[in-house]
């Protein structure tokens, strides 16, 4: 049985992040893919941890290339998304690898990991568009561009 609800949560969270990281920088993503991944791992059956360096490490990434690349409101959110997810799937196969955990990664590019990125891709655009309404990610006008 697939966990629909748990399923859409954790990755409406990957694209939250994702958004974060390119509007607030390094330092807020990596507190905010920090916390995600950690409620995901107490939530889920995944070690403690996992979700955690998954989600930080993207956070991370993705920080530092805020303020560098044009977020236009279609495609950008899509391509960052894929690409998140992509990103997640080789450091996740790659820390199974490494501490032999079974079933954590994706160790191969298997359905489920395509899917995601399908569901991400597609929801990206309304998520994006709904949260650069909230007050909190828009940029005041003392902070500069």
């Amino acid at each position: 049985r697939f966990p629909v609800k748990a399923f859409f949560t954790a990755h409406l969270a990957l694209s939250l992040l994702v958004f974060a990281a390119m509007r607030r920088g390094s330092m807020t993503a990596q507190v905010a893919g920090f916390s995600s991944g950690i409620v995901e791992d107490l939530v889920s059956a995944s070690p403690v941890g996992f979700h955690m360096l998954l989600r930080t490490l993207i956070g991370f990434l993705y920080g530092l290339f805020s303020g560098n690349v044009f977020v236009d409101p279609l495609l950008m959110p899509i391509v960052l998304t894929i690409v998140a997810t992509i990103l997640k799937g080789l450091i996740s196969g790659l820390v199974s690898l490494v501490f032999g955990l079974q079933g954590s990664g994706f160790l191969y590019f298997t359905g489920r990991l395509w899917i995601e990125a399908g569901y991400n891709a597609l929801t990206a655009p309304f998520l994006f568009a709904l949260l650069n309404l909230v007050k909190v990610f828009k940029q005041s006008e003392k902070e500069g561009p």
